[in-house]
């Protein structure tokens, strides 16, 4: 999908690299249901990559999206999609707090983390984020397009921008 304005242009591509990544994770969690072998630096650098990536997601960029995204929605008449929007955020980020802390405790020492809840954690935060994913490029970046023009567009990117 290509997109006139910048925004909605960046939310894409952020959306493809957090897919990208997420289907990577997905495809190395459903090779291995036992932990990984303690000192796996493979596992340790995508989990660094996860909990990297899980960060940017849930502070910067819903950040981003509850501030100054939502309520353009909500101005445009598409209220109901934006409070859908914030309430799967708000389901994420609970599922995140509580994982994050096994994420890097993993990462960092290897097999002394509690590798199936770590897993089924992880595997779930992925669903969500797919699912949110999928709805914030159908709803949220096509309304983006016809909402924002040139002025507005170029100042949202500039504050997105200077947050990273």
């Amino acid at each position: 999908m290509e997109f006139a304005r910048q925004v909605p242009a960046c939310i894409h591509r952020e959306h493809l690299e957090t897919l990208a990544l997420l289907e990577r994770i997905e495809a190395a969690l459903a090779k291995g249901k036992a932990a990984p072998a303690p000192g796996d630096a493979g596992w340790s650098r995508l989990l660094r990559e996860f909990d990297a990536n899980l960060a940017n997601e849930i502070g910067r960029h819903f950040g981003f999206e509850e501030q100054e995204l939502f309520p353009l929605l909500a101005d445009g008449g598409d209220g109901d999609i934006a409070a859908l929007l914030a309430d799967e955020h708000a389901a994420i980020l609970a599922l995140a707090k509580r994982m994050i802390p096994a994420l890097r405790a993993f990462a960092a020492h290897g097999a002394a983390g509690d590798w199936p809840a770590l897993r089924e954690m992880a595997l779930e935060l992925i669903e969500r984020q797919v699912a949110h994913i999928q709805k914030e490029e159908m709803s949220l970046l096509p309304v983006l397009e016809d909402v924002l023009d040139a002025e507005r567009d170029r100042a949202l990117l500039d504050r997105y921008l200077a947050a990273a």
